[in-house]
């Protein structure tokens, strides 16, 4: 197997002396140059059989000399890119996007396009949203697209998944997984189903008629989505999908559901309501926008709020689901210089091609996006007195914006709020989105609002994610034991420091990206004992100011002392206030919030 498609493109007669060819250097919904020209192996032109002229132009383009006239390429692709964003193909399954292979004539004529996938020689079945024109029982044939943009935004599947089928609203959908699994399938898509059904309330129609698929790949570790226009393709691990206790949801099973019902959510928002520049964007070149957070911060606000809302996890799984995203936001010193405008419009540059100070210098317009909604709907909830919120919004941005194919203009989303709910957020939505003033007061008073308590606390441990207060534990600790602030994975020798975070004793120590840790206080390092031994340490921070640290930089071998201190208030825990049980309007709000009985 050598991983290539053979693709052949005829191009009808045009009556141009020349006709230009290209391929996307991007896609939508991944906002990074991925140049997928490089992986064209072999490029030939012919004309009745014979050899046609050409040229390549760039990277990405080729001219045929084509003298008006019809004529024939034959090329191939190498396809060994198991993520949702490329092209993959081997003994086991073929999957690919349409911008890893289609090149694309232009001037284009808007006459639309016809493909014919044929089967190989393996018991195959082809899966895709693609509009089907003749095709066999497995699905191998003829598709039509009346766009190239329609032709690169339908994600084929071919292999032996296991299909599950479900319905919402009457539409069929399906879950097709690929790989190895010892999951409970079934359970799964009725989670689906609930959660489809909760997104499709909301915006009270599904902009698709026909299908929906979700296209699941599962491997031993990985985690992604991309969204398409009536599917998506999806990635995870394998054990993701595996809840042994039905009465309590893993960590890992409840991020697997967040991500299938983000992406199902931007079949609305982000496919049809999105930022003007994405319209029609330019797929050879970078386009760029302040307006990112529309498009994934709402959609990462509203994939974990359907989860409680469709009744998929309780009250206390969401409070748990949030506060850790808050650990995420207030974890990086990058709040602090990136605003949620300028992590969208540097998408490209900084969230896309992150690096070992990213924590330090960026914000995840994802995470702070998400936050950012949230204070917005509550924010509304609170002014209307429970007659509006963010809902009231979307389906404002999809009546108006959607269904109509406008794209939302760059400095829109506040006269968008206006007219949605009468409220002005102006104000309030320029300080949460172009600037990086705290948001700790403004969460601590709309989260009260709906009964729910928000504090920061020092991590106990180095990796602390925060999360729901555990029942009967008082008030946030002020103390914790000392810390690193670094990010960190396990190396045989010892720890492997991934990044440093400003501000913290490992910076302080002068550690770096890469050093090997090998040694604390004389004792050996592993990343399974480095919380039990700083922990150990935790009593000499009374009488030592600090430790010696033993560590490999490159080949030499260095030490430095660590100064025995516990981190800044960093990690989110959330909790329901005690005095919302009985105070009647916290508990009306919050269960309108959450739609909850």
């Amino acid at each position: 197997m050598h991983h290539q498609f053979r693709l052949c493109l005829e191009v009808p007669e045009n009556g141009l002396d020349w006709t230009e060819l290209r391929l996307p250097n991007w896609l939508p919904g991944s906002y990074k140059i991925r140049d997928f020209a490089r992986n064209i192996l072999e490029f030939a032109a012919y004309q009745c059989d014979e050899p046609c002229p050409w040229e390549k132009l760039d990277k990405h383009r080729w001219r045929v000399h084509n003298c008006g006239l019809g004529f024939s390429l034959v090329y191939l692709v190498y396809a060994f890119d198991l993520s949702v964003r490329g092209a993959h193909l081997d003994d086991s399954h073929g999957f690919f996007n349409g911008s890893s292979l289609f090149l694309q004539p232009w001037p284009d004529d808007g006459r639309g396009y016809e493909i014919e996938i044929i089967a190989p020689e393996v018991p195959w079945q082809l899966l895709t949203g693609l509009p089907a024109l003749h095709t066999d029982a497995q699905g191998f044939g003829r598709y039509a697209a009346a766009s190239y943009s329609q032709l690169i935004d339908h994600p084929v599947e071919m292999g032996q998944p296991e299909v599950c089928l479900f319905s919402v609203q009457g539409v069929p959908h399906r879950l097709a997984v690929r790989g190895r699994h010892f999951a409970d399938l079934k359970t799964i898509s009725q989670a689906l189903k609930a959660i489809c059904t909760c997104h499709a309330e909301l915006f009270g129609e599904l902009p698709v008629e026909d299908q929906y698929l979700f296209l699941l790949q599962l491997v031993g570790q990985g985690y992604g989505g991309l969204e398409h226009r009536n599917s998506t393709s999806l990635i995870c691990a394998r054990s993701d999908l595996e809840n042994p206790d039905p009465a309590k949801l893993g960590d890992k099973y409840r991020q697997f559901l967040a991500l299938c019902s983000h992406e199902y959510f931007h079949l609305w928002n982000g496919k049809r309501i999105c930022p003007q520049a994405y319209l029609q964007p330019d797929l050879s070149r970078e386009v760029h926008s302040q307006l990112l957070w529309l498009v994934e911060g709402v959609t990462s606000y509203y994939d974990e709020l359907g989860l409680v809302r469709a009744g998929v996890i309780p009250l206390t799984d969401y409070l748990d689901m949030l506060a850790k995203n808050l650990t995420r936001y207030f974890r990086g010193k990058g709040r602090l210089r990136q605003s949620l405008a300028e992590s969208s419009f540097d998408a490209w540059t900084k969230f896309y091609q992150q690096d070992e100070n990213a924590a330090n210098a960026i914000v995840s317009y994802y995470v702070k996006g998400g936050i950012v909604v949230m204070l917005i709907d509550l924010s509304l909830r609170r002014l209307s007195d429970g007659e509006y919120s963010f809902d009231d919004v979307m389906r404002y941005l999809w009546h108006n914006f959607g269904k109509t194919g406008i794209g939302v203009a760059e400095q829109a989303m506040a006269g968008i709020i206006e007219q949605a709910s009468g409220i002005d957020l102006a104000e309030e939505l320029h300080r949460w989105t172009q600037t990086t003033a705290p948001l700790e007061q403004d969460l601590a008073d709309l989260l009260a609002d709906v009964g729910v308590g928000f504090a920061l606390r020092p991590p106990r441990q180095q990796q602390d994610p925060g999360g729901l207060r555990p029942a009967g534990s008082g008030s946030t600790d002020t103390s914790g034991p000392p810390w690193l602030g670094i990010g960190f994975k396990p190396h045989p020798q010892g720890v492997e420091v991934l990044l440093v975070q400003e501000d913290s004793p490992a910076a302080e120590a002068g550690l770096a990206a890469g050093d090997l840790l090998l040694a604390i206080d004389g004792l050996r390092l592993d990343a399974a004992n480095l919380d039990q031994q700083l922990a150990r340490l935790a009593r000499l921070a009374a009488v030592k100011a600090s430790v010696p640290l033993h560590l490999f930089r490159g080949d030499q071998l260095l030490q430095r002392r660590l100064p025995l201190r516990s981190g800044n208030p960093q990690v989110a825990e959330l909790w329901l206030l005690a005095d919302a049980d009985t105070h009647t309007q916290q508990q009306e709000r919050r269960c309108a919030w959450l739609h909850q009985n």
